[in-house]
């Protein structure tokens, strides 16, 4: 089987580690953020559901798109364009 071998330095996987934690604190504080804005913007349990729901859905969408795509095509292909694909489709994320 052709498995597909990946080498890393030490270095490199902090860098992914701290890269991939830091990613996933920023998706709990917008988690956080968005209904606490929705509550401060108009205090009604329909508007906090909505705003939920409308943050939720985007990423079902992409994670579904991305899981088909995934199975479709080669580990090799799809390993390097996965990061530039995720960076790209969030207009609310920045790169540095």
């Amino acid at each position: 089987m052709g498995a597909l071998e990946l080498t890393t330095s030490k270095a490199d996987s902090f860098r992914i580690f701290a890269a991939a934690g830091t990613s996933l604190l920023g998706d709990g504080v917008r988690n956080a953020a968005l209904p606490l804005l929705a509550v401060a913007l108009s205090p009604t349990p329909a508007a906090v559901g909505i705003v939920t729901f409308a943050g939720t859905v985007p990423i079902l969408l992409f994670t579904l798109l991305g899981g088909a795509l995934a199975d479709r095509h080669d580990p090799p292909w799809v390993l390097p364009t996965v990061p530039v694909v995720g960076d790209t489709h969030d207009p609310t994320r920045t790169s540095s």
